[in-house]
């Protein structure tokens, strides 16, 4: 595929980046790895492999958007003609079919900007968290979306046209470029086709709780700067489960004692407090039906219900960052910031 290149973006990763890069080698010409302060010589390593390397320099913060703008400015800079780039992450592999699918697909209709298609974990049993990350590739909608994950293919003259990913976005820059992309005029689609295996190697709390609080900042961020909110329902959903359910359990004593004495009071506090482990069984039942086992299920409700914590402390995170005026700026893509510190 003499007009498709590939772009890695990737920091530690280990033994991931060389499954990776194996997984693409002899698929396409032009491959770039774009490193992002990796100590275990991950960036050294590709170099010796033949691979381009672009090591970013991390006295700027580092965001993926930003290490994908690099990876593409580099093919873009080396290879002007190329026609269609693939963004992975290093934690990833590609699946054999994909790549001749994606581009068949941008072929097929010159109105494609983007194509996704179908993740799979790795070792979706090695922890319950794991298993999570398969239950969230398992449901995306196949067809028209109005955003990709982070691993896709995208016209490069599109991403050009469309000046690419905003680098200041710590988190959920595909929705920004694609609601950009899509006011230019151009599809994202998610094929039917197995795209790609990730690794998550999620083992630990405090991996999920890290995703949770970053994956809620970003979600602020996007609606507070660009108005897009893809994750309105789930924001609200961890303010409620947090905050409302510690005000509901706080203040049925309140009012039960003022309106039919302390006894009832107490019931009505029993019940309000067991509202939240029967959100977790109804959780847990729903994954059931969508043929988890039980145990996996159970868990499944547990996290689900549990991450409205660290989601909640990335939403208040955020608000103080604002508070504080220290909230991201958003960045033309000639470089010059807009709007100033909020």
């Amino acid at each position: 595929m003499k007009d498709t290149g590939v772009v890695i973006i990737g920091r530690n990763e280990g033994e991931r980046l060389r499954r990776c890069i194996a997984s693409i080698r002899g698929a396409v010409e032009h491959l770039v790895y774009v490193d992002s302060g990796s100590t275990d010589g991950s960036a050294a390593w590709a170099r010796d492999q033949g691979v381009a390397v672009v090591e970013l320099d991390m006295s700027t913060p580092f965001t993926a958007g930003r290490a994908r703008n690099a990876g593409l400015e580099h093919l873009r800079r080396t290879l002007p003609g190329i026609e269609f780039v693939q963004c992975v992450d290093g934690d990833c592999e590609l699946l054999d079919a994909w790549l001749e699918a994606a581009v068949r697909a941008m072929r097929d209709n010159p109105k494609l900007g983007v194509v996704c298609g179908r993740l799979h974990e790795k070792d979706p049993n090695r922890s319950i968290f794991n298993r999570l990350s398969q239950m969230e590739w398992d449901a995306p909608a196949i067809g028209p979306v109005p955003y990709s994950g982070g691993i896709f293919m995208v016209r490069a003259a599109v991403f050009e046209a469309v000046r690419g990913f905003d680098p200041t976005l710590r988190a959920g820059e595909e929705p920004e470029l694609g609601a950009r992309i899509r006011a230019a005029g151009f599809h994202i689609v998610r094929l039917d086709v197995p795209m790609a295996v990730h690794d998550s190697a999620m083992t630990r709390v405090q991996q999920y709780w890290q995703r949770q609080v970053r994956t809620a900042w970003g979600a602020m961020d996007l609606r507070w700067r660009f108005g897009i909110g893809t994750h309105r329902r789930e924001l609200a959903s961890a303010r409620f489960w947090t905050i409302g359910w510690l005000l509901l359990v706080a203040g049925c004593p309140l009012v039960g004692v003022a309106v039919t004495g302390r006894p009832a009071a107490w019931v009505a506090a029993a019940l309000a407090a067991l509202c939240l482990p029967l959100q977790m069984l109804r959780v847990a039942l729903r994954l059931k039906r969508h043929g988890e086992s039980w145990p996996n299920a159970t868990g499944g409700g547990f996290l689900i219900m549990a991450a409205k914590w660290p989601q909640m402390l990335g939403q208040l995170r955020y608000a103080m960052a604002v508070m504080r005026g220290k909230a991201p700026v958003r960045a033309s893509g000639d470089g010059r910031v807009v709007g100033g510190e909020r």
